[in-house]
């Protein structure tokens, strides 16, 4: 493979060195993997009191829904430091914030799936909020929307690996000779290589 593509998965991984193994295996000698993911204990969204908006979006980043083996919502930031111990060569990693004022879109999308999977979370006896609690942190939400002073925020890291050109396992910072990759210049980690 020249590329690999991996968005929003590796949280739901008990074992994400294992997944960056595979995909060393399948890169080609100069490939690259960008592996992206959300950070969802980063994410800041007007509406509730500090407490009750703390403790909402810290009960989403930490719930393994119910069709989840494990859940990491802090993997974003960890991303670096997992490719840093995989056999890949980190590139580097960049951030991606994504925001709106407005009560739509993908704010909106965010908002509700963090309120039906708190709901869900509490009915299966997962809750570390109650469902009520849910209720007027929503109510909140849509409340300050209708009055002008609606905010979401979430912010995403996208990290870039290299596969050795030589074709052995890569020489970052988990390896033996104490290699690390040269630092990247903005905008400059995501130029990918075309195919062959």
């Amino acid at each position: 493979m020249d590329v690999v593509l991996s968005y929003n998965t590796i949280e739901c991984l008990p074992d994400p060195l294992e997944m960056l193994a595979e995909v060393a295996r399948v890169l080609r000698p100069g490939g690259r993997a960008v592996i992206a993911h959300v950070d969802f204990d980063s994410m800041v969204i007007a509406g509730a009191d500090a407490d009750l908006d703390r403790r909402v979006c810290h009960a989403f980043a930490d719930d393994a829904q119910s069709w989840m083996d494990h859940a990491d919502g802090r993997i974003g930031r960890k991303l670096g430091l997992l490719l840093a111990y995989s056999p890949l060569d980190l590139v580097g990693v960049e951030p991606l914030l994504v925001w709106s004022t407005e009560f739509t879109g993908h704010a909106k999308d965010r908002v509700d799936q963090i309120r039906k999977a708190l709901l869900s979370a509490a009915r299966h006896g997962r809750g570390a909020v109650a469902p009520e609690e849910v209720e007027a942190w929503y109510t909140s939400v849509r409340d300050a929307d209708q009055l002008g002073g609606f905010f979401f925020s979430e912010l995403a890291f996208i990290a870039v690996a290299e596969k050795t050109r030589s074709g052995r396992i890569g020489h970052g910072a988990g390896s033996h000779d104490g290699r690390r990759a040269a630092p990247v210049g903005a905008g400059s980690m995501l130029h990918l290589p075309t195919a062959a």
